[in-house]
């Protein structure tokens, strides 16, 4: 009988357990943020997320990972340079739609004019930053 408890204990404890491992499938494409009045765009890849801020007009380039439940993030893109991965953020809740960080959420967008886009080199900068201002204004009426 104390066997039989402590098996059902287990298997119990085994099918309550959450995953916190985190698909990177779930990241990959465009994303923005607002919070707090402040708007960024995400573009997520394979190792790389970028992130656009309309107010300092500049894009940042980070080499990322995931572990568990947690982004860390590199500034240094030299591939040599594993060991400084940051801890960036906890990842409270995920799905394709969303991403929500701990501080932060991301909401995926798909547009024709996208940060994607922009990096690839397919669109001007200017086109994707007068294409952001109206994002921004669409995301703010929507609030």
């Amino acid at each position: 009988m104390r066997k039989f408890i402590i098996v059902n204990l287990i298997v119990l404890s085994s099918c309550i357990q959450e995953k916190t491992d985190i698909d990177k499938d779930y990241l990959y494409g465009s994303w923005f943020s607002l919070n707090d009045n402040s708007y960024s765009e995400f573009y997520f890849e394979e190792d790389n997320y970028y992130i656009y801020d309309i107010r300092a007009g500049n894009l940042v380039e980070y080499r990322y990972k995931l572990k568990n439940d947690s982004l860390f993030r590199n500034l240094s893109l030299n591939k040599k340079e594993d060991e400084n991965f940051e801890f960036y953020s906890l990842i409270k809740k995920f799905d394709e739609n969303q991403i929500n960080f701990k501080y932060k959420s991301l909401i995926r967008y798909q547009d024709s004019i996208s940060i994607e886009n922009y990096i690839k080199g397919e669109i001007k900068k200017d086109i994707y930053d007068s294409t952001v201002i109206k994002r921004l204004n669409f995301v703010k009426s929507q609030r």
